[in-house]
């Protein structure tokens, strides 16, 4: 300012300047924030240190000059602001006005915020001082987080049918919002283990542009150095756009940009990265640290959205995979169950043939084959069912029911004498309803002898109580019981299949666990629901509605053939007696020892495998029957026993419970046991071992079998007590 000879300006000599410009450019001058100070109509510009840097290379040309030489694009940016404080007398502010400066040698967009306020001379205004803070930080950080926003909004867009192809093409979009700082990007997906790379999407770059490269192989030259980024899944900077790609035109300045970068996109899997994302650099910002931080979080995000995508296909293909496993298990269970049908029918019909010729000495055997024939006959078609509703074609066929009240104590009445065994009352309140109700009855009996069932499995004093009703839009069952109860977290999961209630009071754990998930279905398919209300050491009321508003069918009604019907609610009643049964001590359990015979103890809740297993053993052995592992331990008390065949599945505790107990007694602890199991070999055995169990039969098994196994551990006990015998030398 000083060396300025401003006689030779329009200012005149510093001596004859007003004191006000005198007085604001000693201001200016000492002050640190960037000032300038246009004065006169023609706005001659007089500034201190700080705003020379920012001007950085027109100064000190500019001292003196009007700013709208110094700046000939300020008639269209800042010109018509100055002009406003010039006529009005009133200050203006520019937020994150841009400026192009020459910094270093190169060009670089500055952003700033500027103040114009007016400097009085006198009456009138002498000049314009603009206080500028710059915020080029600022405004490129807000920028470049918009973008990254709208990057991870992409992966919002990607579901289970999104190709690598689409996320790429939907991230250059988000790319193409901020050509300042991406003023073109590539993105090429890598192919073949690093062999290959195909362009997927581009943006800024037209499309006969020489740097669109669509195919990129190891074995020819490419128009980027990609495979020296494939190779060492590193970082490539390109420095030589103007002489690789003349005449390139892209982004928001006239300039074309003369840096690139190639950088690797993850996963990386065996050193090869799953994509290459070629970003170009403004050419009007510095690359420092700030401008490479924000490339590397653009690959994050890239990498991110498409990992997502291909999570997503995989899922997709995976819930593939596994409904077409289950329509396999459908199919499966489906074809089983009617290949079952053909042989037990061939078991049924002869058995009912010699049940009524056989003398009664000799239908007990016969008797039991044709009961556990027809709960086969029962689990077969629970599963069938199960395999038609999951197809879609075991939802029923309604048909107006005349008498839904009578069909349901009709259905009550199979279980009064298991219920009246087990000291319970029946209560049926079923008054007749005053309409038909449509629906398929089929479905109405398989959803009442279930609940009756399930009620008097985990009810062991007071009631069960079986109501219907007539409301305004349905129908309502409610069955009632006073047993054991359900605890409420155990409630969401009561009607899954094949899940069972953790140790609940059972009077036997028998049951393929489908029974009440049955029920849900069907009750399901007629549009209909089914809740459970419970208190534990209280009771339960399973409560079902039908809407009395059924879709008509063209279909023939799938009414049960009375055959078929009495054998179902013949398995159901035989299957609830046989839980009574095992409850009861049976008779003939204490046989007379006879001498050189071995005493077994049969533990078992099945009153028909009771009752076989001592048929078959008796001739050979003394034998004593119980029904679970608390009567087992009374029997073992003051009686010899030398061996123990007890069930695996034993209600309140399991048999290998059982085999714990007996181990734990010194007394008892060298009886032998063998476990009979339904599970697999593998299963048993190491559970039986962790036990302590000596051997395991897995179900079915021949009585030839069982002889053998019982013979083997005798023979070994009574070496173990020989050895146990012989004095110690």
């Amino acid at each position: 300012m000083s060396a300025t000879d401003w006689g030779a300006t329009p200012l005149g000599p510093v001596d004859r300047w007003p004191s006000v410009l005198r007085d604001t450019v000693a201001m200016v001058l000492t002050n640190p924030v960037p000032m300038d100070l246009m004065w006169g109509p023609d706005l001659l510009q007089l500034y201190n240190d700080a705003y020379s840097d920012i001007i950085s290379a027109r100064h000190p040309d500019a001292l003196g000059r009007s700013v709208f030489q110094v700046w000939p694009e300020a008639a269209g940016t800042f010109g018509p602001a100055l002009r406003q404080v010039m006529d009005t007398g009133t200050a203006v502010s520019l937020v994150d006005q841009a400026f192009v400066v020459n910094r270093s040698g190169h060009l670089e967009e500055v952003f700033a915020t500027v103040a114009y306020s007016p400097v009085r001379d006198g009456g009138r205004v002498g000049g314009v001082l603009a206080t500028l803070v710059e915020t080029t930080r600022q405004v490129r950080d807000a920028r470049r987080l918009a973008t990254l926003h709208r990057l991870s909004a992409t992966s919002r867009e990607v579901d289970d049918t999104t190709s690598d192809r689409e996320v790429c093409q939907w991230l250059m979009r988000a790319v193409a919002a901020n050509p300042q700082d991406m003023p073109f990007a590539l993105v090429y997906l890598v192919e073949d283990r690093g062999v290959r790379a195909h362009l997927a999407a581009s943006t800024g770059l037209p499309d006969d542009s020489p740097a669109l490269d669509p195919i990129v192989t190891s074995d020819r030259p490419a128009a980027w150095p990609l495979h020296a980024c494939m190779r060492e899944a590193a970082p490539q900077v390109v420095e030589d756009l103007d002489t690789r790609f003349p005449n390139l035109v892209s982004g928001a300045w006239p300039q074309a940009p003369h840096t690139a970068l190639i950088l690797p996109v993850g996963p990386v899997r065996a050193g090869v990265p799953a994509a290459l994302l070629v970003l170009g650099v403004n050419s009007h910002a510095p690359l420092d640290d700030s401008y490479r931080q924000f490339f590397d979080l653009v690959v994050e995000r890239v990498s991110a959205t498409l990992a997502t995508a291909r999570v997503h296909r995989d899922r997709q293909h995976q819930v593939a995979a596994l409904q077409e496993l289950d329509r396999a298990k459908t199919r499966f269970f489906a074809n089983i169950s009617h290949e079952f049908r053909t042989p037990l029918t061939l078991l049924l019909l002869p058995l009912e043939e010699q049940l009524t010729t056989l003398p009664p000495e000799h239908r007990e055997v016969a008797e039991i084959a044709h009961r556990n024939a027809v709960r086969l006959l029962r689990l077969v078609n629970t599963l069938l069912a199960f395999s038609e509703l999951d197809e879609g074609r075991g939802a029923g066929n309604p048909v107006d029911v005349d008498d839904l009240a009578g069909l349901t104590v009709e259905l009550t009445e199979v279980f009064r004498p298991a219920v009246e065994r087990a000291g319970l009352r029946l209560v049926t309140d079923c008054p007749p309803l005053d309409r038909p109700v449509r629906l398929d009855p089929a479905m109405w009996e398989t959803v009442v002898l279930n609940l009756l069932s399930n009620a008097l499995k985990h009810t062991f004093a007071g009631a069960i109580t079986v109501e219907v009703r007539l409301r305004r839009s349905h129908v309502e069952l409610a069955v009632t019981d006073t047993g054991c109860g359900i605890e409420d977290a155990e409630i969401p999961h009561l009607f899954t299949r094949f899940h069972r209630v953790h140790g609940a009071k059972a009077r036997s754990r028998e049951g393929s666990g489908i029974g009440l998930a049955l029920v849900r279905q069907l009750v399901n398919g007629h549009h209909g629901s089914i809740r459970v209300r419970s208190v534990p050491g209280t009771g339960s009321t399973f409560t079902v509605w039908i809407p009395l508003v059924q879709a008509h069918s063209e279909r023939e009604p799938r009414a049960l053939r009375p055959d078929s019907a009495a054998r179902v609610r013949q398995a159901f009643a035989e299957e609830a007696e046989s839980w009574l049964a095992a409850e009861e001590q049976p008779g003939a359990s204490h046989p007379p020892a006879r001498p050189g015979r071995a005493a077994l103890l049969i533990v078992d809740d099945n009153a028909d495998m009771r009752a076989y297993l001592r048929r078959v053993l008796d001739e050979q052995y003394d034998v004593h029957v119980t029904a679970n592992d608390e009567k087992a331990l009374t029997q073992l008390t003051g009686r010899r026993i030398d061996l123990i065949v007890s069930d695996a599945g034993l209600p309140g505790h399991d048999g290998l419970r059982l085999v714990e107990r007996v181990r734990s007694d010194p007394a008892l602890s060298g009886i032998p046991v063998i476990l009979l199991t339904p599970f697999g070999a593998a299963h048993h055995k190491l559970g039986g071992r962790a036990a302590d169990a000596h051997d395991h039969v897995m179900k079915p098994f021949t009585a030839r079998e069982l002889i053998a196994r019982i013979e083997a551990q005798l023979a070994l006990r009574r070496v173990r007590t020989a050895a146990a015998e012989r004095p110690t030398t």
